[in-house]
Formats: C-alpha cells, sequence, structure tokens
C-alpha cells in the first residue's frame, strides 16, 4: 500500500496588508517542498504573481520550512519568492472564511471537508487534471464541492464537460514555465553525438519500455548517437530500483544482449537542481518521450523552453503546445482500458531517425518551440489571467447575491494590473470555455 504524507500548501496574494475588504489568495496541495508537479507548477505561479506587484503585494506559503538545501536547489528568485512567502505567513496567516482558494487535489481523493463547513472560503477553485480520456464518476462528484474547476488544457476541458461536469464551471488555466531561466545558451559539445533525452518517473504509464525498444531498433551501437534518461523508481514501483539493472534486463528480454551491446543509453541517477537540469537540457539536442497520457508534462515545457524539438506524444495534456513547426507528435496505435493511449512505437522509431538525420529542422523546431512557451506559458502572463479571472469570479458572486436581495458579503480590488494585462488576456474575464484560444 503507497503510504503518502499530505501537507498543506498555501500561497496568498492580498492587496496590501491593511484595508477592510480585500480578499487574500490562498493556493492549497497535498504536497510538501519537492520537485512534484503541483509543486513547481504553483511556485511558477508565485513568481508570476510576486512580478506583478512588485513591493505591495505580500504572498504567503504553510508548509513548514524548506530546507536550506532544498532551496539551493531552485533559481535565486524562485528561493527569494518561497522563503519570503513562507516568513510572511508565520507573521500574517489568512484567515479561512476571509479567504479565496485555488486547491489541488489527487487523483481519487476527495477536496478538504471544511469547504463543506462554516470555514468554507468565499470562493473555492479545484485545480485538476487526469491522464486518461475520461473521468471517473466520481471525480465528477468532486467538483460539486467548488465554484470553478481549473484545468490545465483544452484537451481536460472537454474531457470534464464530456463526464458531465457543468461547460460554465470549467475553465483552462495552462501551467507556467520559467521560460526566462531555462532558455540559456544552447550548448555545442563538440563530440559529433547526437543526444536524445527523456525526463520521467520510472512507471508503465511513461512509456519507458516502448522508448528504450524504439531506440535500440533504430540505432545501432557504433552510431553516433546516445540516449540520457534523467528518472527515478519511486517505492511503490515493483523491482529494482537501480535503473541500470531494469536497462539491460529490457535490452536481453527483447534483444538477447545486453544493453552496453546496443546503442548508448545513460541513466543519470541523482536528483538534478533546476540548474543541473537546464544544463541537462541546453546540452541536448533533441526530448522525447513516448507517454501513455500526461496531465501536462512539465519537463516538456521545459525542454521547449530551452529551445529543444519535443518528440511527444499526441495526446492528453501534451496536445495544448504540441503544434507541426514546434515538435514532433507521436501517434497512437490504440486506446487502453484505463483511458491512456498506447503510443505507436513503429512511428516513434521513424521520428527518431528522421530527427538524427534532420538536425536542422529539428533545431528550427526547437526555436519556435521556445517562442511559442516563453509568450504563452511565461509566469506573468499566466499570473495576470488568474487575477482577471479571480476578479471576475467574485464580481459575479457579488452581482448574483445583489440580485437576489442579500447583502453583499465582500469587496474585492485587485485593480493593480489592470493596465498591465492586454490585448486577448481580458477576454478571459468571460466565463466560457470556448474561450480557450483566448488563453493562447
Amino acid at each position: 500500500m503507497r503510504c503518502v504524507v499530505a501537507f498543506t500548501l498555501l500561497a496568498g496574494l492580498v492587496n496590501g496588508l491593511e484595508g477592510p475588504g480585500l480578499a487574500p489568495l490562498v493556493w492549497g496541495a497535498p504536497i510538501g517542498c519537492d520537485f512534484s508537479g503541483f509543486f513547481v507548477e504553483i511556485l511558477a505561479y508565485l513568481v508570476g504573481l510576486n512580478s506583478l506587484f512588485p513591493g505591495k503585494q505580500e504572498l504567503f506559503v504553510n508548509l513548514g520550512v524548506c530546507s536550506e538545501s532544498f532551496l539551493q536547489k531552485l533559481e535565486a528568485k524562485e528561493s527569494s519568492v518561497l522563503k519570503r512567502a513562507q516568513n510572511n505567513f508565520l507573521l500574517h496567516p489568512p484567515k479561512w472564511t476571509d479567504t479565496v482558494l485555488i486547491q489541488h487535489k489527487l487523483p481519487g481523493s476527495s477536496f478538504p471537508g471544511f469547504f463543506r463547513s462554516g470555514l468554507r472560503p468565499k470562493v473555492v477553485v479545484g485545480r485538476m487534471m487526469t491522464e486518461a480520456s475520461y473521468l471517473p464518476a466520481r471525480e465528477v462528484k468532486y467538483i460539486e464541492d467548488v465554484d470553478e474547476v481549473w484545468v490545465p488544457s483544452t484537451f481536460h476541458s472537454r474531457v470534464f464537460a464530456e463526464a458531465g461536469v457543468p461547460p460554465e464551471k470549467i475553465f483552462v488555466l495552462p501551467e507556467a514555465v520559467n521560460a526566462d531561466f531555462f532558455g540559456g545558451v544552447r550548448r555545442h559539445r563538440g563530440d559529433g553525438v547526437f543526444r536524445f533525452v527523456s525526463v520521467f518517473k520510472y512507471e508503465f504509464r511513461k512509456g519507458a519500455e516502448i522508448l528504450l525498444r524504439s531506440f535500440w531498433e533504430t540505432f545501432k551501437r557504433t552510431d553516433p548517437v546516445e540516449l540520457v534518461i534523467r528518472s527515478y523508481k519511486p517505492s511503490w514501483e515493483p523491482g529494482p530500483s537501480d535503473l541500470n539493472i531494469v536497462f539491460n534486463n529490457l535490452a536481453k528480454q527483447h534483444f538477447g544482449v545486453g544493453k552496453d551491446a546496443l546503442a548508448r543509453v545513460v541513466w543519470v541517477e541523482e536528483e538534478l537542481s533546476n540548474a543541473a537540469m537546464r544544463e541537462l537540457y541546453l546540452e541536448s539536442d533533441a526530448f522525447v518521450l513516448p507517454t501513455r497520457g500526461e496531465g501536462w508534462c512539465l519537463p516538456c515545457v521545459e525542454a521547449m523552453a530551452s529551445a529543444l524539438p519535443i518528440i511527444v506524444t499526441n495526446f492528453s495534456g501534451p496536445t495544448m503546445y504540441l503544434m507541426k513547426n514546434n515538435s514532433y507528435g507521436i501517434r497512437s496505435t490504440h486506446t487502453n482500458p484505463d483511458g491512456t493511449t498506447e503510443p505507436d512505437a513503429v512511428d516513434l522509431s521513424r521520428i527518431l531517425r528522421h530527427v538524427f538525420e534532420n538536425v536542422e529542422e529539428a533545431r528550427g523546431k526547437g526555436r519556435l518551440a521556445r517562442e511559442f512557451v516563453a509568450t504563452r506559458f511565461h509566469p506573468k502572463r499566466l499570473a495576470s489571467v488568474i487575477v482577471n479571472r479571480l476578479e471576475h469570479i467574485l464580481s459575479s458572486k457579488t452581482r448574483r447575491q445583489e440580485e437576489q436581495g442579500g447583502e453583499e458579503e465582500y469587496q474585492i480590488n485587485y485593480r493593480g494590473i489592470g493596465s498591465r494585462v492586454k490585448g486577448d488576456d481580458k477576454g478571459l474575464m468571460r466565463n466560457n470555455i470556448s474561450l480557450v484560444k483566448i488563453v493562447l
């Protein structure tokens, strides 16, 4: 049985620390200080929100105190924002009933019970996603507890609506990527070897066995090519934790020889800091992941921010950024019983060979990939989307209360960024999932 130790992450954005009627924004997630998708996503949003209100707003985080060794693995701006937010929370903790709450939840779990108590925040937004093409009925039931559900892609908006979630309750908010940090100068190693890189948690859904088999079937040991894999096996996954043993067993099972007789595969075992991960991307030539399904795939967009062409299954969350001009989408053969997809290994082999033989084309796609994510998924831009959306939700609730003859329960003032939000971002004020194109 998997044992999960849950912490609560709170991130509050307040329009000044004093003044009546102003609502703190609280972010909640069942995690601690780690490099999980939840944590990295929230941290990017915090950096974006902080950049919108320099010197004017205070952010609050409650997850204990991240260790100095962990903070040193973050980019300097991220570490600074996180440390300050943790310290702020000790002095100015928000009062739940005065807050606007954005709450992440794990699949299969419910939202916190206080949503249905006297401690319920003024507005509750659920942050959810799925790697599959359907949403279980129990997940739809959980959404009844929130005022609105935010999903990361148009794929998810369709899946949630088809499952019975009211479309007007669904809003698309892509994940942010620190494009400024990951967009360093490309490294040319000078060894003449083409490097594919892949970053993932070693589990069945990630398609590692498809990746290895396709790579070994496509290239020979003597080819100037290598596959670098940064991965780890979670404690709940069966088998040896040493992935060199796992890779070697796969090689013997499918090719009758050890991995050292096949095209070169390198396993990076140690956890990398953000800076080291950036260097890994910048020293590689293409990113590849034949996943069976993703909520978003943070390494995919980090690689794009580093100007790498990505080779990823054209399914689920990645469909939000896989475009013909900036990436290579892997076809699928069929849908699995659990709603995930089965990547086409033959198509993957074809793409690997094509990218290896068409380096300039691949580099051109990488440059467009960086431009795409830097423009559309920048933390500051998405922070503007968040603030505008919350302003819309709160003003809508106030209008409904006034129309019903009730007293206004609260006031909200996020107008500090009004002049900063331009063009299509203002369209996000409208409550309609058909406007997801405006997010892009």
